[in-house]
């Protein structure tokens, strides 16, 4: 910290107070980006190590059971982040299906009370058919700034991938979770060491997937010729 800046933690505890929970620039220097995530190996019983997973109704449970061996082949390599989330909507489903994950996002995604559409667009594009997939920051107020507690991840398959090549899910939910652990770790990356780890990953893990029987590609090489990632 500067010597503009709060000089003491308890400086900083105080900002907060007086702010009243608000993320408003000033009082002294935000902390570092994620410094609140922890990392623990996949074997860990710690429960903020366990990610959260909040899914749609219409999830079917080989399509759960595919994006939970994308995350855990990657949690069980790098370890996995605290205050990690894992929104699964299924493609196409009626608006009233996707409640719970609304309600979670809202909750849990923002630092102050969540903006009146929080939610909303992620739905929406589940129900124009899906396709997306992405990692976000999970705010919180600190130091009287917005910072980062975690990461989620979003998971948005389109129809075909989440009924007839599941095994794609899989792939694809290695390469956003290695990303999930890449933001957590508070660095700015540049764009193509982010998205180069990712794909690597993606295609270093596929023989584990297809040995587990949840890959589509049974090689680093076939992935990487089919342009994975």
């Amino acid at each position: 910290m500067n010597s503009r800046s709060c000089i003491h933690l308890l400086s900083c505890v105080l900002a907060i107070s007086a702010a009243h929970a608000k993320c408003e620039l000033g009082g002294c220097n935000p902390p570092t980006p994620f410094a609140s995530v922890s990392f623990a190996s996949s074997t860990s019983t710690t429960e903020q190590n366990n990610p959260v997973y909040v899914t749609s109704k219409g999830v079917t449970e080989p399509l759960l059971a595919a994006v939970k061996a994308g995350v855990d082949v990657v949690r069980g390599f790098l370890g996995s982040a605290s205050g990690s989330r894992v929104y699964l909507l299924g493609p196409e489903e009626a608006e009233e299906s996707y409640s719970e994950v609304v309600k979670d996002i809202c909750d849990n995604t923002f630092a102050n009370d969540p903006p009146p559409d929080c939610g909303t667009n992620e739905r929406q594009m589940a129900m124009n058919g899906g396709g997306q997939f992405w990692a976000g920051g999970i705010s919180q107020c600190l130091c009287d700034e917005t910072a980062n507690k975690g990461v989620a991840l979003y998971v948005l398959p389109d129809k075909q991938s989440a009924t007839q090549h599941i095994k794609a899910i899989a792939s694809r939910t290695v390469h956003e979770y290695t990303h999930v652990f890449q933001t957590s770790l508070g660095s700015v990356f540049a764009g193509w060491l982010l998205e180069g780890g990712a794909v690597f990953n993606e295609c270093f893990f596929s023989p584990v997937l297809s040995e587990s029987g949840s890959g589509e590609f049974t090689s680093f090489k076939e992935c990487m010729s089919m342009g994975g990632g």
